[in-house]
């Protein structure tokens, strides 16, 4: 989608992409208008059992350090894991015994992440069994 500030008000339109469909424009800007009041961020992925689309793996351990706190989660019966953090610099760490960084994070560093407020870091991590 592509927005502008036209008179104070953000628009969109002139692009080809489906959230400028004229029946989500709306929506779609009330949801980026509401991140000027966000102030936490999101470390989310998964632990595959193969890369890049094995199945998930349940009650693999993700810590998120950062700001003096760790933040622990389980991936899911799905294999999927998220934690809500306050924006700034994190390292999303797994026991390398149990996993390890997959090859699909695509320039996303787990040990080096900055997050701005509402930003999402996307992982992937692959079991070592």
């Amino acid at each position: 989608m592509f927005a502008r500030l036209v008179n104070g008000r953000l628009e969109s339109g002139n692009d080809c992409g489906p959230l400028s469909d004229p029946a989500r424009v709306a929506k779609t800007i009330n949801q980026i208008e509401g991140l000027r009041h966000v102030t936490d961020a999101v470390v989310e992925g998964e632990a595959l059992a193969t890369q890049p689309e094995g199945a998930g793996v349940a009650g693999v351990g993700v810590d998120v350090v950062g700001f003096g706190r760790t933040y622990r989660v389980r991936s899911d019966g799905h294999g999927r894991f998220r934690v809500r953090v306050p924006a700034g610099r994190y390292e999303a760490i797994v026991d390398p015994r149990v996993a390890k960084q997959s090859d699909y994070n695509l320039g996303t560093d787990p040990r080096k992440l900055v997050l701005v407020p509402g930003q999402c870091a996307q992982l992937q991590f692959v079991t070592r069994y």
